[in-house]
């Protein structure tokens, strides 16, 4: 029997769906769990843990992304452009209401995880400011000139 036919897949559709949302879950897990090492790194200053924490994120999204290429593809094994809302009621049968409830929290994390990394990027540039802005008032770093020094001078010899 060739397991390659649409029919095969559209019988296999509940667990292919159910395998993205908690595959989903474990990468929403994962940034939920950055968002709050990256607060604790910012509240001590740590750059290590802070850069870490960006190639971990930037990992997870990695995966995300690919969970989201797998939708579109499962997607298009239903020959339409439906949602996966619709492939749930359509194809899910008795898992249908579980596997919706899943979609629907996962939906609600992520909106929340999108806010939380905007407020965390917030946090994190507000603090690399006032720490430039005092590094730069004490002299331990240079303060950048918007014009070269000799620039008005130049200017006014001609």
């Amino acid at each position: 029997m060739n397991h390659s036919t649409p029919e095969h897949h559209i019988s296999q559709m509940p667990a292919m769906i159910r395998q993205i949302l908690q595959d989903m879950h474990t990468c929403i897990t994962e940034q939920e769990n950055i968002i709050l090492e990256e607060r604790d790194a910012m509240k001590v200053f740590n750059a290590a843990a802070l850069t870490e924490l960006v190639e971990r994120r930037a990992r997870t999204q990695s995966i995300l992304d690919e969970l989201e290429s797998r939708c579109q593809r499962l997607m298009g094994l239903s020959d339409s452009q439906h949602t996966m809302e619709y492939l749930i009621d359509a194809y899910a049968d008795d898992e249908a209401d579980m596997l919706q409830n899943m979609r629907i929290e996962l939906m609600r994390r992520m909106q929340t995880l999108e806010k939380d990394h905007i407020e965390n990027h917030l946090r994190l540039r507000a603090a690399w400011n006032v720490t430039t802005s005092i590094l730069q008032h004490i002299g331990a770093v240079d303060v950048p000139q918007t014009y070269q020094k000799n620039y008005a001078t130049q200017q006014v010899s001609r």
